[in-house]
Formats: structure tokens, sequence, C-alpha cells
């Protein structure tokens, strides 16, 4: 016969049992949340977050070394990028992809309009993109936005050619301590290279207001005119005032021969 307290301690030890299963469950999560998400982190004095969802619509599978960027913008009351405020890339292995932007809220001034805008980026190239600007932080927006992604066209096209619709992406930036009045003009050109490096014809333009530095770009391309067996570059210039003020060091390639479809523009002062 079993002795009369055997339910009791038996009551105990499965207690004892769930209690131990229940500890190492929410350690697996914290190590999940770890995982996928290294800035959960709670503000600190001075600093926020910003937070949501990224998703598309298509049923495939998360491509392989998938990485979300997610930058926060700040805009013009019509809608107009104006300059990176803040940026955050995280690996992704899931759809709906949770997200967390860490913000300086030094850089936040509450008369002026903010977004967020997200790429889902795999081997280098952007595969899908954020279908507008979501607005965020101040004038009655909230601090959480969900971002829908749609495909940057066929970017399954072959190697070395670009989507369909594509666009070339990136920032520009400057170390020169300079205040950009408001009607400064912010020119990105893709051009095509000469067997000698020079720039050749010009394939599009387009030009976008910037206020600070970094200003973020997109130059929206036609891709029949890109060719695979060539090359192509961006270059940039700031222009107010009637004149150039600003230009590329450098000519940075793109696209095509191994090289993405993102390029950062370096610019210094026109001699």
């Amino acid at each position: 016969m079993p002795p009369p307290n055997g339910g009791f301690v038996m009551g105990v030890r499965l207690f004892l049992i769930s209690l131990l299963l229940g500890s190492l469950s929410a350690a697996s999560c914290d190590r999940d949340r770890d995982e996928y998400y290294p800035e959960w982190n709670e503000p600190g004095q001075g600093r926020d977050f910003l937070s949501g969802e990224a998703t598309y619509r298509e049923r495939m599978n998360v491509p392989r070394n998938a990485m979300l960027h997610v930058q926060l913008i700040e805009m013009s009351p019509y809608g107009q990028p104006l300059g990176l405020v803040a940026e955050t890339r995280q690996a992704v292995r899931r759809v709906p992809i949770r997200w967390r932007l860490p913000v300086d809220l030094g850089r936040i001034d509450p008369n002026r309009y903010y977004a967020v805008r997200a790429d889902l980026l795999a081997d280098g190239r952007i595969r899908y993109s954020s279908a507008e600007h979501y607005r965020v932080l101040t004038q009655g927006h909230p601090k959480r936005a969900n971002v829908l992604l749609v495909a940057r066209g066929d970017w399954d096209a072959g190697p070395g050619r670009p989507p369909i619709g594509a666009f070339v992406s990136g920032n520009a930036f400057y170390r020169e301590r300079i205040m950009l009045p408001p009607d400064a003009q912010l020119r990105v050109e893709l051009v095509e290279l000469h067997h000698d490096g020079r720039p050749g014809r010009m394939v599009a333009r387009e030009s976008f207001p910037i206020r600070s530095s970094p200003a973020p770009y997109r130059l929206a391309l036609d891709a029949a005119q890109i060719d695979p067996r060539r090359r192509y570059a961006v270059r940039g210039r700031v222009v107010y005032g009637g004149r150039v003020q600003l230009v590329n060091a450098n000519l940075y390639p793109v696209l095509t021969q191994g090289h993405p479809d993102q390029a950062d523009i370096a610019l210094v002062r026109h001699r």
C-alpha cells in the first residue's frame, strides 16, 4: 500500500517539473528574441524606439541571407524625403518580420514630419521595398508602423541584369559643416562608363530635396536601357543659388558585372 501522502508528493513533483519547463521555455523565448532582434533593450535617456512588422503578399520562402533595412527619414510637408535620421539592419528568418529601430530623440523636431521605409535584401540586392513612406512620431502619428513590402520587378531576370522597373538607391553625404538653404537640390545621375572608366551616356537622372547629411535617394531606371555587358555608375551633385556647390568625390559602380544596386555618394565642395 502506498504511503498516505503519496498523492501530495506526486503533486509537488509535477508542480516542480512544470515550473522548470516554464523557466526553460521563457529562457528559450528570450534567446529567440535576442537572436532575431538584438536591439530589444529598454529605451535610455534621450532615446526611444520605433517598432512594427514588415511583410509581403507573395507566397514564397524568405530568401537566403535576407536582411531587413529600415530607415527613419525626415519628410517635407508634401511627402518628399529630406534626410536620413536613423537606420538599422537585422537578419530575417520568417515573415512577418518584427523590427525595432532605436531613435535619438535629440534629432527629432516635433514640428517636422518623419516616416519609415524599408527594404528586404538578399545576396546584396534589394528584393522588396516598402510600397510607401509610413508617417511616425510627430504631428499625431504613432511610434509603430506596419510596412508592406512589394517585389522589385523580375529580380530573377538573370546574372548581371537589373530587375524591370528597378531602382538604384543609397545615401549622399558630405563632411563639410554647412547649412543648406531651402532650395538645395541633390541631383543623382546614372551614367554608362567608357572602357577607360570615363563617364559617357547618361541613362537616368532625378533631383531630390536635400536638407542635411546623409540624404537618401532612390533613382528609378528603365531596365531596357541597361546592357549587362557594359558598366554603369552613379554620381551626384548639390545645386543651390543657381550653382553647383557640392560634387561627387568618385564615380560609384552599380548594377552590372557583380556590382550592387546600392551606392553611397560622398560629396565634396565644388572648386
